[in-house]
C-alpha cells in the first residue's frame, strides 16, 4: 500500500461500510508496518436499509474492538416512511448532505484529516 502522501502525526478519519473493498483498505492500513493504526478512526453510517446492514456494521464493529480501532458508529433511525415519494426522493438527497456534517464534526471535534 502507498503512504506517501498520509503523515505520520496526523489523524485521519476511514469511511468503512462492512463491504469488501472497505474492509480491505482497513485491513491493509491496520497491517502496515509503516503506519500507526492509532491515528486513524473508523467511521461507518448504517441505513438499514438493506437485510445484512446491521450484519455489516458487526463486522466492522467486531474488527475494530478486537484491534483497539476508535470505530463511531450512525445509525439512521427510519420511522415508518409510507408518504409521499417526492418527500422521499427530497430525503434522500438531504441525507448526504446529513452524514456529510456527520463526517465533518467528528473530524472537527478529533482535529483529523479524512482519508
Amino acid at each position: 500500500m502507498e503512504t506517501k502522501l498520509l503523515k505520520q502525526n496526523e489523524k485521519y478519519v476511514i469511511g468503512v461500510s462492512g463491504g469488501p473493498d472497505s474492509m480491505f483498505l482497513l485491513d491493509n492500513i491496520y497491517n502496515n508496518s509503516e503506519l500507526d493504526i492509532n491515528n486513524f478512526i473508523v467511521c461507518l453510517v448504517n441505513y438499514q436499509k438493506r437485510k445484512d446492514s446491521d450484519y455489516d456494521e458487526q463486522i466492522v464493529v467486531e474488527y475494530c474492538q478486537k484491534r483497539n480501532i476508535k470505530v463511531y458508529v450512525k445509525k439512521w433511525q427510519w420511522k415508518t416512511m409510507n408518504s409521499i415519494r417526492l418527500i422521499l426522493i427530497i430525503f434522500k438527497q438531504l441525507l448526504v448532505a446529513y452524514d456529510m456534517i456527520f463526517f465533518y464534526k467528528l473530524v472537527k471535534n478529533i482535529v483529523a484529516r479524512v482519508f
